[in-house]
């Protein structure tokens, strides 16, 4: 019988730190980890560990959303934006607005 991923994630904090949405049988691969500054978790205490599930949810919305309004028009419309829009960038990085 072929071996099937599972569906289940989990949202974690690493020793590290930060909080990552992972896959419970693999430990060592988070699927997105989420690092707050030392003056956000000063402000936020334990409130960073919500804040962080409020992130990976609305990630995992807009996941779904683009899969069901297909990612190839999703894509196409993410290009046109691209095309019309210069992105500002900090320390040579895209930033997002």
């Amino acid at each position: 019988m072929p071996k099937t991923r599972t569906a289940l994630l989990e949202i974690v904090e690493l020793a590290s730190g930060e909080i990552a949405l992972r896959r419970p049988e693999d430990t060592n691969n988070p699927l997105v980890a989420i690092r707050f500054s030392a003056e956000s978790i000063e402000y936020l205490g334990e409130a960073r560990h919500l804040i962080a599930k409020a992130m990976i949810e609305a990630g995992l919305e807009a996941v779904h959303d683009l899969r069901e309004q297909g990612l190839d028009s999703a894509l196409e419309d993410i290009e046109e934006i691209d095309d019309h829009d210069e992105f500002d960038t900090l320390d040579g990085a895209p930033v997002l607005h």
